[in-house]
Protein backbone atom coordinates (compact mmCIF):
# COMPACT_ATOMS: atom_id res chain seq x y z
CA UNK A 1 0.00 0.00 0.00
CA UNK A 2 1.41 3.36 -1.07
CA UNK A 3 0.77 5.79 1.75
CA UNK A 4 1.07 9.54 2.20
CA UNK A 5 1.20 11.27 5.58
CA UNK A 6 -0.22 14.79 5.43
CA UNK A 7 -0.03 17.71 7.85
CA UNK A 8 -0.40 21.47 7.70
CA UNK A 9 2.20 23.70 9.35
CA UNK A 10 1.44 27.31 10.29
CA UNK A 11 3.06 29.82 12.67
CA UNK A 12 1.02 28.93 15.79
CA UNK A 13 2.27 25.30 15.78
CA UNK A 14 5.98 26.18 15.80
CA UNK A 15 6.39 25.57 19.56
CA UNK A 16 5.24 21.97 19.01
CA UNK A 17 7.02 21.17 15.74
CA UNK A 18 10.10 19.53 17.25
CA UNK A 19 7.98 17.07 19.27
CA UNK A 20 5.78 16.38 16.26
CA UNK A 21 8.76 15.81 13.97
CA UNK A 22 10.50 13.57 16.50
CA UNK A 23 7.35 11.44 16.75
CA UNK A 24 7.20 11.27 12.94
CA UNK A 25 10.81 10.04 12.81
CA UNK A 26 10.08 7.46 15.52
CA UNK A 27 7.25 5.76 13.60
CA UNK A 28 7.65 1.99 13.49
CA UNK A 29 6.52 2.07 9.84
CA UNK A 30 8.54 4.56 7.80
CA UNK A 31 7.20 3.43 4.42
CA UNK A 32 5.32 6.62 3.54
CA UNK A 33 5.82 9.93 1.78
CA UNK A 34 5.42 13.11 3.80
CA UNK A 35 3.25 15.92 2.41
CA UNK A 36 3.22 19.29 4.17
CA UNK A 37 0.82 22.15 3.58
CA UNK A 38 2.44 25.47 4.48
CA UNK A 39 0.32 28.35 5.67
CA UNK A 40 2.29 31.50 6.44
CA UNK A 41 5.67 29.73 6.52
CA UNK A 42 8.25 28.51 4.02
CA UNK A 43 9.85 25.09 3.79
CA UNK A 44 13.19 26.75 4.56
CA UNK A 45 11.88 28.33 7.77
CA UNK A 46 10.34 25.04 8.93
CA UNK A 47 13.54 23.11 8.23
CA UNK A 48 15.60 25.81 9.95
CA UNK A 49 13.31 25.58 12.99
CA UNK A 50 13.71 21.76 13.04
CA UNK A 51 17.45 21.99 12.47
CA UNK A 52 17.42 19.41 9.69
CA UNK A 53 16.48 18.88 6.08
CA UNK A 54 13.04 17.31 5.74
CA UNK A 55 12.19 15.12 2.77
CA UNK A 56 8.64 16.17 1.91
CA UNK A 57 6.38 17.44 -0.81
CA UNK A 58 5.74 21.03 0.24
CA UNK A 59 2.43 22.64 -0.69
CA UNK A 60 2.53 26.43 -0.25
CA UNK A 61 -0.73 28.24 0.38
CA UNK A 62 -1.59 30.97 -2.09
CA UNK A 63 -1.99 34.43 -0.53
CA UNK A 64 -5.43 34.58 1.07
CA UNK A 65 -6.01 30.81 0.84
CA UNK A 66 -7.76 29.23 3.78
CA UNK A 67 -6.25 26.25 5.63
CA UNK A 68 -9.03 24.12 4.13
CA UNK A 69 -8.08 25.20 0.60
CA UNK A 70 -4.40 24.26 0.96
CA UNK A 71 -5.42 20.95 2.56
CA UNK A 72 -7.88 20.25 -0.29
CA UNK A 73 -5.20 20.92 -2.91
CA UNK A 74 -2.79 18.52 -1.23
CA UNK A 75 -5.40 15.82 -0.68
CA UNK A 76 -6.55 16.01 -4.29
CA UNK A 77 -2.97 15.42 -5.42
CA UNK A 78 -2.25 12.65 -2.91
CA UNK A 79 -5.48 10.82 -3.82
CA UNK A 80 -4.20 10.58 -7.39
CA UNK A 81 -0.93 8.87 -6.44
CA UNK A 82 -1.41 7.00 -3.17
CA UNK A 83 -3.62 4.20 -1.85
CA UNK A 84 -4.37 6.16 1.30
CA UNK A 85 -3.57 9.25 3.33
CA UNK A 86 -2.85 9.48 7.06
CA UNK A 87 -3.77 12.94 8.33
CA UNK A 88 -1.88 14.23 11.36
CA UNK A 89 -1.79 17.49 13.29
CA UNK A 90 1.60 19.20 13.37
CA UNK A 91 1.05 20.17 17.01
CA UNK A 92 0.51 16.55 18.14
CA UNK A 93 2.93 13.86 19.21
CA UNK A 94 2.00 10.64 17.46
CA UNK A 95 2.15 7.24 19.09
CA UNK A 96 5.05 5.29 17.51
CA UNK A 97 2.63 2.88 15.80
CA UNK A 98 0.28 5.58 14.40
CA UNK A 99 1.26 5.08 10.74
CA UNK A 100 1.45 1.29 11.05
CA UNK A 101 -2.00 1.08 12.68
CA UNK A 102 -3.51 3.41 10.06
CA UNK A 103 -2.00 1.37 7.23
CA UNK A 104 -3.30 -1.90 8.65
CA UNK A 105 -6.76 -0.38 9.09
CA UNK A 106 -6.83 0.93 5.52
CA UNK A 107 -6.23 -2.58 4.22
CA UNK A 108 -9.85 -3.40 5.16
CA UNK A 109 -11.56 -0.07 5.96
CA UNK A 110 -12.15 3.10 3.94
CA UNK A 111 -11.78 5.42 6.93
CA UNK A 112 -10.34 5.23 10.41
CA UNK A 113 -9.94 7.59 13.32
CA UNK A 114 -7.28 7.23 15.96
CA UNK A 115 -7.73 7.65 19.69
CA UNK A 116 -5.84 10.46 21.41
CA UNK A 117 -4.00 10.52 24.73
CA UNK A 118 -4.03 13.91 26.42
CA UNK A 119 -0.80 15.47 27.68
CA UNK A 120 -0.02 18.73 29.42
CA UNK A 121 2.11 21.57 28.05
CA UNK A 122 5.30 19.82 29.14
CA UNK A 123 4.30 16.51 27.51
CA UNK A 124 3.37 14.67 30.71
CA UNK A 125 0.41 12.27 30.33
CA UNK A 126 -2.83 13.46 31.92
CA UNK A 127 -4.17 9.92 32.18
CA UNK A 128 -7.12 10.61 29.90
CA UNK A 129 -7.82 9.30 26.42
CA UNK A 130 -10.20 10.47 23.74
CA UNK A 131 -11.72 7.46 22.04
CA UNK A 132 -15.10 6.01 21.16
CA UNK A 133 -17.12 4.64 24.07
CA UNK A 134 -17.46 0.84 23.93
CA UNK A 135 -21.21 1.05 23.18
CA UNK A 136 -20.75 3.22 20.05
CA UNK A 137 -20.34 1.42 16.73
CA UNK A 138 -17.93 3.29 14.43
CA UNK A 139 -19.95 2.45 11.31
CA UNK A 140 -22.98 4.16 12.87
CA UNK A 141 -21.05 7.28 13.87
CA UNK A 142 -18.61 8.03 11.04
CA UNK A 143 -21.14 8.47 8.23
CA UNK A 144 -22.65 11.32 10.26
CA UNK A 145 -19.70 12.88 12.07
CA UNK A 146 -15.99 12.39 12.69
CA UNK A 147 -15.48 13.04 16.39
CA UNK A 148 -11.75 12.45 16.03
CA UNK A 149 -11.24 15.43 13.75
CA UNK A 150 -10.07 15.35 10.18
CA UNK A 151 -6.40 15.40 11.12
CA UNK A 152 -6.63 12.32 13.31
CA UNK A 153 -7.94 10.14 10.51
CA UNK A 154 -6.71 7.90 7.75
CA UNK A 155 -8.62 7.67 4.49
CA UNK A 156 -8.42 5.41 1.47
CA UNK A 157 -7.88 7.47 -1.64
CA UNK A 158 -10.93 5.98 -3.36
CA UNK A 159 -13.15 7.43 -0.61
CA UNK A 160 -11.22 10.68 -0.58
CA UNK A 161 -11.74 11.10 -4.32
CA UNK A 162 -15.47 10.50 -3.97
Amino acid sequence: MRLAVYTTIYPAVQPYLNDWFRSLCEQTDQDFDLWVGLDGLTSASVQHHLGTEVKATWMVASPGATPAEIRDQALTRTAESYSGVVLVDSDDRMHPTRVDAAKRSLETDDLNGCALSFIDGQGAPLGRNFCLPAHVAPDELFPRQNVFGFSNSAIRSQLLSR
